[in-house]
């Protein structure tokens, strides 16, 4: 909004209608000279907002044009069946993105390494959900809006393997795995358990249960949001030629 310029006389009637409450103002920034003074009012929080979601549209709209839904379909696809795994299965689903998100995992603990132990073994965890934001952001400067919804949903499926992992701290029933020493129970062998570990020494062990639960629901939030922003570009690549 551009600033106008009043005269003394109009500012004390603005200010007057304010304070009989007939009509509110904005809160001014007043500079002054001899004989003026001036008014800019900043545009609201919620205008802001609202002109970068209507920035955002325009570009992915325009970014839509002459890209194909079909080529993209599959992966989007797949994500639904991991979800539907995810929510109907009576095992974790193993998606084709855990060795990815184990590796990540493993690099983490190495990552943090010099943080103390704690930050080591949270490190594992910080890392794998690190991972698919860090994509995410790389994919925004990007401008591939699709590829954006793609590390949503990458992150829903860390998410998913926390929550395993947390639900797992007291009954060690999982097996782990390290570089070099393979498969091992829970427990009995050398490898440490991340949640057992970090829960137990910020007292919160008894609440493992809980804590899966809610990591469970903010992946299922997650997915959810990437698939929908993924169904709404495709729909926009199909239509994009009869629109334009």
């Amino acid at each position: 909004m551009g600033a106008e310029r009043i005269c003394p006389v109009c500012l004390d009637r603005e200010r007057a209608r304010s304070s009989s409450g007939s009509r509110p103002i904005a809160a001014p920034v007043i500079e002054s000279d001899d004989t003026h003074f001036q008014i800019t009012t900043a545009p609201a929080a919620g205008s802001r907002f609202g002109n970068i979601i209507s920035e955002w549209r325009a570009e992915s709209l325009e970014w839509c044009r002459g890209r194909s839904w079909v080529v993209r379909l599959p992966l989007w696809l797949y994500f639904v069946y991991t979800l539907s795994r995810h929510l109907g299965g009576t095992e974790p689903y193993r998606s084709i993105f855990d060795g990815i998100n184990l590796g990540i995992h493993e690099l983490g603990h190495v990552i943090f390494r010099p943080f103390g132990e704690f930050l080591t073994i949270a490190g594992g965890t910080i890392a794998q959900c690190l991972a698919p934001i860090a994509a995410g952001i790389v994919f925004h400067r990007q401008r591939d809006f699709f590829a954006i919804t793609v590390a949503v949903c990458w992150l829903a499926t860390n998410l998913w393997g926390v929550a395993v992992y947390v639900g797992d701290a007291r009954a060690l029933a999982l097996p782990l795995v390290a570089p070099g020493m393979g498969m091992m129970p829970a427990g009995d062998g050398p490898i440490l358990h991340d949640w057992n570990h970090l829960l137990g020494v910020t007292g919160l062990l008894r609440h493992d249960q809980t804590i899966a639960f809610f990591l469970r629901g903010a992946a299922l939030a997650v997915m959810s949001l990437g698939l929908a922003g993924g169904a709404w570009l495709m729909v926009q690549m199909a239509f994009a030629k009869k629109r334009f």
